[in-house]
């Protein structure tokens, strides 16, 4: 199941209209940690990067550092700017890492999860080139507890 379906995005990666181009940009974030107080990482900073394959596929790489913990995510965006070249809607789906220093101690705790999420890409300068903004969420779990990240993006496509 899993090779039909890397072959058929294969194929279609072929068979639209290409909008290829890397990306790069400068993220906040916030992560939330369901069931844990201290794991709030509101204003963390990070890189946004990526290259879109088409005008469907894309793939998509982003990295946030906080105090006690970085958060990253690395997967696939699958979507359509429905004809208007300036919005693109995107479902995403990858794998979340999540690196924790554990607070008044010198040791680390680090997982990965699989992880969902939707965003929304706007270009004003039209064919989703130049200047763009993303606002994404993206959720995945970690030792059984929810995590949720909404992130914001501002950078340029090539």
């Amino acid at each position: 199941m899993k090779t039909l379906l890397f072959f058929a995005l294969i194929a279609l990666s072929f068979s639209t209209q290409a909008q290829q181009g890397a990306y790069v940009g400068a993220l906040a974030a916030s992560t939330e940690l369901v069931d844990c107080a201290h794991c709030s990482a509101e204003g963390s900073a990070g890189v946004d990067f990526g290259f879109d394959v088409n005008s469907v596929v894309g793939l998509n790489a982003k990295i946030g550092f906080a105090d006690d913990f970085t958060h990253a995510f690395a997967g696939a965006d699958l979507g359509s700017s429905f004809g208007t070249g300036i919005f693109r809607l995107y479902g995403k789906v990858g794998i979340a890492l999540l690196s924790e220093e554990v607070p008044g101690s010198r040791e680390h705790d680090s997982a990965g999860s699989l992880a969902l999420g939707l965003g929304l890409r706007f270009t004003p300068m039209g064919d989703q080139k130049g200047l763009y903004i993303t606002l994404e969420s993206i959720g995945s779990e970690f030792y059984g507890n929810a995590l949720g990240t909404t992130a914001l993006a501002v950078g340029y496509k090539f």
